[in-house]
């Protein structure tokens, strides 16, 4: 297939210039993140606290919207595009600060072993939605290149964001704690209602738009 035979709206075009610089603040945070510089938390439960702002429901929404007001139109003016764009990088944002915010703060002691695993709940998530916007941008702007990689132009913007690996790290890790520490089973306990409820919603935010293709 060659680009003689793909087409891209130019809406398609304005859309990926517009998430560019999006998708590359994610990269960037995920690589810059601190380490124990922030605030020491007194329990555990603090941690859940933190993350049950990490709004994964909300990008879906937005990207959800995106799909139906400009990636299903065969026109859409530039500032439709950047005030969607505007949108999701308010709910991107938000998740960012709280990833960040648990990134830097030191966890209680006897509990710093379950540092990495809770990072790894938002930053698998996060580093998903980085797979997914490296995918629609170069299907926009390189379709060639797009089809050689992926073996198709379509815009398939239908995304699962899968974290059960770290989820069950997670639980395993609670488990054993709980077992090694009869005192803190009450903590325990609550702590991984909270997680569980957290995580629902990050682990069942999919992104199902329908497909869209590039070829007009």
């Amino acid at each position: 297939m060659s680009e003689d035979t793909c087409s891209v709206p130019e809406h398609y075009r304005i859309l990926a210039q517009e998430l560019a610089p999006l998708r590359d603040k994610i990269r960037a945070t995920l690589r810059e993140r601190p380490m124990c510089s922030g605030k020491k938390l007194t329990s555990f439960v603090q941690a859940a606290n933190i993350l049950s702002m990490f709004d994964a429901d909300r990008i879906s929404s937005v990207f959800t919207s995106i799909s139906s007001t400009i990636l299903a139109r065969e026109s859409v003016s530039r500032s439709i595009i950047v005030s969607a764009v505007d949108e999701l990088s308010c709910a991107v944002n938000s998740c960012l600060s709280t990833f960040y915010e648990l990134s830097s703060c030191q966890f209680p002691e006897g509990y710093e072993a379950g540092k990495p695993l809770v990072i790894a709940l938002p930053e698998r998530f996060l580093l998903q939605l980085t797979e997914f916007m490296d995918r629609l941008l170069l299907t926009i702007e390189d379709p060639a290149a797009a089809h050689l990689e992926y073996g198709t132009t379509k815009i398939t913007l239908n995304v699962t964001f899968n974290i059960d690996a770290e989820v069950r790290r997670f639980q395993d890790w609670i488990g054993s704690v709980k077992q090694e520490e009869p005192n803190s089973r009450v903590s325990c306990n609550k702590t991984g209602e909270l997680f569980w409820g957290i995580l629902g919603g990050i682990a069942l935010s999919s992104l199902f738009f329908g497909d869209h293709n590039g070829d007009h």
